[in-house]
Formats: C-alpha cells, sequence, structure tokens
C-alpha cells in the first residue's frame, strides 16, 4: 500500500510539472496561433511538453489512479492528437497536395502511429477521447442554401461587440473574449480556459480587432475574470452564414469559460451549436428564416464526411478531400453527436435560460460523457 501511495505521488508531482510548464508556455502559443491565423501565416509550434512521449507516459501511469484520472483524462484529450500528428509519418503526408489517394494514405500514417501509442486507430482514438459516437449510414445531402450566403444585414464592429456582450450576460459568464475579424475560415482558440466553474459575473465587454489579414483596428479593451478565448471570425458579417460563424466561435467562448480544461470536444462543438441557433430565434439581431435548414444540411453533410473519412459509401465527395477531412480527423462524428447535445441544452435552457443555467449543463454533460470514459 505504501509503494502504491509513494507511485501516485510521484505521477501526480510530475503531472504537477507538466500542467506548470503548459500553464507558462501555452498561453503564449495560441496568442501567437491566433495572430498567425488571422494573417494566413503558417502556425507555430505546439509547446514540446503538450504531445512529447514523456508527457505521453505520465498520462498513461496517472489513468491508473482514481484520483488523478479527471487530471490524466483532461491532458490526454490536449497530447493524443497532437502525438499522432507529430508522428514522421503522418507529417512526410500531410506536406503533400491534398488528393483522395494521398487522404487514404494519411488515413493509413494516422492509424499506424495511433496503434502504436494507444492501440487503437486515430478515428477510434479521437472519438473515445472526445465523447463521439459513430454515426449511422451515408447521408445525402440537400443543395446548398443559396439564400444562406447572401447579404441581408449587415453587423458592423459595435454590433459583434454587443453579441459576445448579450451571450455573457444571459448565461452570466465571466472571461476575457477577443474578436478578430479576417478573411480566413471562422476559428476558435482557447487560451485560457477558466480555471474552474463560470464564476457567475456578468462579463462587460469584448475586444475586437478587424481588418484582413493582420488587426488593423482595436477598439477599448475591457478585461473579464476567469479565463481567455481568441475567435476570429469573417471580415465582413453581412450574411446569415457569417452570422452564424460568429456565434458559433462564441460559442466556443462560452464552453470554455464555463469549465476547467479537458473539455470533451463533443461537448465544445454542442454548445458552440447551442450559441448558433439563436438565429433560428424570430426578433433577435441575427434571426435568419434559413437558419434550421442550414442546421440540419450541416449536420447531414457532417454525416456524409464522416462516411468518407472511413471509407464507406461515394468517399470522392468532391474533387479534392474538403478541408476538414485533411486538417481536422475525427472532427465529423464529433459534429454528428454535438447536434444531438444541443438539442438536449436547447430544449432544456431554451434561448434565455438563468445565469448559470448554461454553465450547470456543460458540468453534467460532461460528468455523462467522463463516465462513459473507455481507454
Amino acid at each position: 500500500m505504501a509503494s502504491n501511495a509513494a507511485a501516485e505521488l510521484d505521477v501526480e508531482l510530475a503531472l504537477d510539472r507538466i500542467e506548470a510548464q503548459l500553464a507558462r508556455e501555452l498561453p503564449v502559443h495560441m496568442r501567437t496561433f491566433a495572430a498567425a491565423y488571422a494573417a494566413g501565416a503558417p502556425p507555430p509550434a505546439a509547446p514540446d511538453v503538450a504531445g512529447s512521449a514523456s508527457t505521453l507516459v505520465i498520462v498513461r501511469r496517472a489513468l491508473g489512479f482514481h484520483a488523478l484520472l479527471p487530471r490524466a483524462r483532461a491532458l490526454l484529450r490536449l497530447a493524443a492528437p497532437l502525438a499522432i500528428e507529430r508522428a514522421p509519418a503522418v507529417s512526410a503526408v500531410r506536406a503533400q497536395p491534398p488528393t483522395w489517394d494521398s487522404l487514404a494514405a494519411l488515413g493509413r500514417a494516422r492509424d499506424v502511429a495511433s496503434r502504436s501509442l494507444f492501440g487503437r486507430g486515430a478515428l477510434d482514438a479521437l472519438h473515445a477521447l472526445h465523447g463521439a459516437r459513430r454515426p449511422d449510414g451515408v447521408a445525402v445531402v440537400p443543395p446548398a442554401l443559396a439564400a444562406w450566403t447572401e447579404d441581408d444585414v449587415v453587423l458592423d464592429a459595435r454590433a459583434i461587440e454587443d453579441a459576445w456582450r448579450e451571450l455573457a450576460r444571459r448565461h452570466g459568464i465571466g472571461g476575457r473574449v477577443t474578436v478578430i475579424r479576417a478573411d480566413v475560415r471562422p476559428r476558435a482558440f482557447v487560451v485560457e480556459p477558466a480555471r474552474g466553474a463560470a464564476s457567475g459575473e456578468s462579463a462587460q465587454g469584448v475586444a475586437s480587432e478587424s481588418g484582413r489579414g493582420a488587426a488593423s483596428e482595436v477598439s477599448p479593451r475591457l478585461r473579464m475574470a476567469g479565463g481567455e478565448v481568441i475567435v476570429v471570425v469573417p471580415a465582413r458579417i453581412a450574411t446569415p452564414a457569417a452570422r452564424f460563424a460568429l456565434l458559433h466561435e462564441l460559442g466556443h467562448a462560452l464552453a470554455n469559460l464555463s469549465t476547467p480544461a479537458g473539455l470533451p470536444r463533443v461537448l465544445d462543438e454542442a454548445v458552440a451549436s447551442y450559441a448558433g441557433r439563436l438565429l433560428e430565434v424570430p426578433g433577435t439581431p441575427w434571426f435568419s428564416t434559413y437558419a434550421r435548414a442550414a442546421r440540419a444540411r450541416r449536420t447531414l453533410l457532417a454525416q456524409a464526411l464522416h462516411a468518407s473519412e472511413r471509407g464507406e459509401g461515394d468517399t470522392r465527395i468532391a474533387a479534392r478531400p474538403p478541408w476538414a477531412l485533411w486538417h481536422d480527423p475525427g472532427a465529423q462524428a464529433t459534429y454528428v453527436e454535438a447536434e444531438v447535445i444541443a438539442d438536449r441544452l436547447w430544449g432544456n435552457l431554451g434561448a434565455s435560460p438563468a445565469p448559470g443555467a448554461l454553465a450547470q449543463a456543460i458540468a453534467e454533460e460532461r460528468a455523462a460523457i467522463d463516465r462513459r470514459w473507455a481507454w
């Protein structure tokens, strides 16, 4: 018993050291990554400790101790995808032009790396880590809605600030959110997640940076306690699709400012979808009559892309592999499962729940995902 306690203490101290190093290095990396992404520049390398072999050794040992399991699980959700992508064979294929043949080779390389590291294929590992279940069947995707990407309402910088302020007020979320407007794919960067449960403090504002590529205008910054998220959204927000992108990325901020590090991605995406459903509420500044149909199409598209990723059905659904299949393995099943959770969140909470209700719902959903953890 004494020997086991000593082993647990050794692992706990090693976790402390890894987490302390990540706390120093990861925020700097994420801020640099966000700025580079918005400018269309190559991303910086992630901190070595985030996906190193030594980190994985400590995580594996920590998984064997019940008291350390939550910390080990959170760290594994960060480290495992990085470790797979860092495998030399994976890096070599990713350097090739993205074709369907090279995508198949990339999937095989990821599987080999993942089996070597974790004893299972890459998609199975990523889905197990983040709470996704395998969608059934091959979906038929309806044609795109032309009106979804046509101009209707233009949101200026103040309206964007108001969007976060209103979301934060509705949910009693504290934290700092910076919005960068750029001509790149929308994306959220979690610089520092909440250090505990949601504080219950109402957010007061958002820093807004706008411009094509690098930021060119910065509005007055008002800080919020409890974490930091940077979201990159379209440079011009004048269509329903752009409004959805804004709310979706701010939804990622809501999720990560409401719970500690290690949030399962399926729940992160569910909260983003939940926030995006404000487009379906008449009378809001974001409303679009096309939002519900667009959401249904997104879900079917994710299901179809998941089938492509698995090599099921008609795998070559476009001339070249979509960006997500090349750069974001395992995400499609996550999106499908996220909609199931978002349905539950919307049904239980609606558009304007009591402050703190969303944070509580996130905690309950996270606990349910972690209870079915099997690694």
